[in-house]
């Protein structure tokens, strides 16, 4: 006598259809394309010296030494961080008998060459901020690491300074960064000048 077993029926297994997969997979994509955007374009405005703008609100403050504000980005080159930094200073101190701005952008271009090692001046031009005449010099020289490290080889940096005179004052506003990341660091540098403004 023989026993018969009895099976259950297999359950089927349903695929889900492949469209549904990629459109999950498109929407996923989508928020986090939306998160990044909100999270890069957040900014924090800074006044002083006669100046305000915005600057990316992920970076962080430097100790400022004679310096009104100094700000850097976290993610850019460790040895020498991509930043922006404010200081102000009697247009006496930069030189005498100056009273054009285009004089006064000569003379602290020639102040800048004694102070930076290997310094080339790359540009010189006038531009507007906010509805005032400024100056904006283009150079680059030789920097250390700001690790300290004495070990790491020299950084060549490039930066742009903009010049804005206030009577007897001068508001100089410096964008610096790693000659090897300046390209892409330009991007920042734009929207940082697009929202400068006088105050």
């Amino acid at each position: 006598m023989t026993t018969a077993t009895l099976s259950r029926p297999r359950a089927v297994q349903r695929e889900e259809p492949e469209w549904l997969v990629w459109a999950l997979i498109a929407l996923m994509l989508v928020i986090g394309l939306i998160a990044r955007s909100v999270t890069e374009n957040r900014t924090q405005q800074w006044s002083g010296g006669g100046v305000s703008f915005n600057y990316p609100a992920e970076w962080v403050s430097f100790a400022p030494e004679g310096q009104l504000l100094q700000v850097g980005d976290p993610f850019s080159s460790p040895q020498f961080p991509t930043s922006v930094s404010v200081q102000e200073v009697p247009v006496a101190d930069v030189g005498r008998n100056l009273t054009a701005l285009g004089d006064v952008a000569l003379a602290w271009s020639a102040r800048r060459g004694r102070d930076l090692v290997a310094y080339r001046a790359l540009r010189t031009e006038p531009v507007t901020v906010g509805g005032q005449e400024a100056v904006r010099l283009e150079y680059a020289y030789v920097a250390e690491s700001v690790l300290g490290n004495t070990n790491a080889a020299p950084i060549v940096a490039r930066a742009q300074d903009v010049l804005v005179q206030r009577g007897d004052s001068l508001t100089i506003i410096t964008f610096a960064a790693d000659s090897s990341q300046w390209d892409e660091a330009l991007g920042i540098w734009r929207t940082i000048l697009a929202s400068l403004r006088g105050i």
